[in-house]
């Protein structure tokens, strides 16, 4: 059995802490967002580091830059050299709402004006927005961007043809779990596939049971996942010779917002935690089965690759309930 290869992908950003909605009351959270300090550690960055550090993997943190017009360089510029220096790869993320937010702070911009979806933006101004977030990027990271991923996953035909255009050959942008794109050729659930020039490979979606009130397909993610759905993705993956898969995660999801929207606090999430470290644990445990790379690493191997078919995979009514229990009944009963 071939190896199956998976990335873990970590999305760092800031809070936008309801400011978009509610001007005047709310004002966007910068780096205590990402570390999220609770019981003297980093619930949040620190906790993703630690645990990939002692399983010996490597992820890939997409950090979010346009936030610089907003905060300046310093906040994700320090964040962004922590993680290179403890070995990780760094690519690019980009929320388009941090100009409309900068915009609207320097007194430029009106309320018309705002979007946080590149699907939205004209094929130009794609262009531009692309263009200014690989110049951030050089600048807080001393390198050139090799993926891209963007805000809230959403994307269009277009993007791919702007990404190709400002010299990108790699993204990471498709989620049908969370946003499903228009055009059939961009929704894919796990396969490498080349759009427009560009090797887009998507977060991992896969299908649930179908239940009442339910989504129909759902991204792979550890607040999101059971265990056992994650367990149960990987394998069938490995028994069909899918890849790579690429996880989602995101530092605010390993603890909870606590206190008020402008006097943060957090308190540790363990259930989550311990997701992440099973995972970790489990890949590890099995190196000749799964293979955890970095886009940096698989870069020149992933441009080069023939477009692969997609699959469908699923995930079973015991993983379902376990996703229910943890994250929906458990919390409801205060056991976190």
């Amino acid at each position: 059995m071939a190896e199956t290869e998976v990335c873990i992908t970590v999305d760092t950003e800031f809070d936008v802490n309801g400011a978009l909605s509610r001007p005047g009351e709310r004002e966007p959270l910068g780096a205590e967002c990402v570390y999220r300090i609770a019981k003297g550690r980093s619930q949040g960055l620190g906790v993703i580091l630690d645990t990939l550090e002692h399983y010996g993997l490597r992820g890939t943190f997409f950090i979010e830059v346009l936030n610089t017009r907003y905060f300046g360089d310093g906040p994700m510029g320090s964040i962004a050299g922590e993680i290179a220096t403890r070995g990780h790869d760094l690519q690019l993320h980009a929320h388009p709402c941090w100009r409309y937010l900068a915009g609207r702070k320097a007194g430029t911009v009106g309320p018309d004006q705002f979007t946080d979806s590149f699907a939205a933006l004209g094929d130009a101004e794609q262009i531009e927005v692309l263009e200014e977030s690989r110049e951030i990027f050089r600048r807080l990271t001393g390198r050139e961007a090799l993926a891209f991923r963007s805000g809230g996953l959403f994307a269009n035909r277009g993007l791919f043809d702007a990404l190709r255009k400002t010299g990108f050959k790699l993204s990471s942008t498709l989620g049908l779990g969370v946003y499903r794109p228009q055009e059939a050729e961009l929704q894919l659930r796990v396969a490498r596939r080349r759009i427009g020039g560009v090797t887009e490979v998507p977060v991992l979606s896969y299908r649930p049971p179908q239940l009442p009130g339910l989504p129909g397909e759902k991204c792979a993610t550890l607040i999101g996942s059971s265990w056992a759905e994650l367990r149960s993705l990987l394998a069938q993956a490995a028994a069909r010779g899918a890849g790579p898969l690429v996880l989602l995660t995101h530092a605010s999801e390993y603890s909870r917002d606590a206190g008020t929207p402008m006097n943060r606090s957090y308190t540790p999430a363990p259930r989550v935690q311990a997701r992440l470290d099973s995972l970790c644990r489990f890949l590890s445990r099995y190196p000749k089965r799964y293979r955890v790379v970095t886009f940096s690493e698989a870069y020149s191997r992933w441009i080069k690759a023939p477009d692969a078919d997609d699959l469908a995979l699923r995930s079973s009514v015991a993983g379902l309930g376990l996703r229910l229990l943890e994250n929906n009944l458990l919390p409801r009963l205060g056991l976190h």
